[in-house]
């Protein structure tokens, strides 16, 4: 496994869509919709114009920020455990 694909495809008025799929994805593949809220489609469009590296820091930064009382408390825990 490893290979992924994720686009936010407007469906329009004929409400289908037509993927390209690479070669290297074999023959068969799993197929999974899930419905894109506003938020979503205008993350996609900033997301579109970063390079791979640079989503990958945004990601790790958000999560970082991430306001998760449960979460601090396990960090915290790590952090002052010698």
């Amino acid at each position: 496994m490893g290979n992924a694909i994720r686009k936010i495809i407007n469906l329009g008025k004929s409400r289908t869509l037509s993927i390209e799929i690479p070669s290297d994805f074999g023959d068969f593949v799993e197929l999974i919709l899930l419905p894109c809220d506003d938020d979503k489609l205008t993350l996609s469009k900033v997301v579109d114009d970063l390079s791979e590296d640079e989503v990958f820091l945004a990601s790790a930064y958000s999560a970082v920020i991430e306001d998760d009382a449960g979460e601090d408390k396990i960090w915290e825990a790590y952090l002052h455990a010698s």
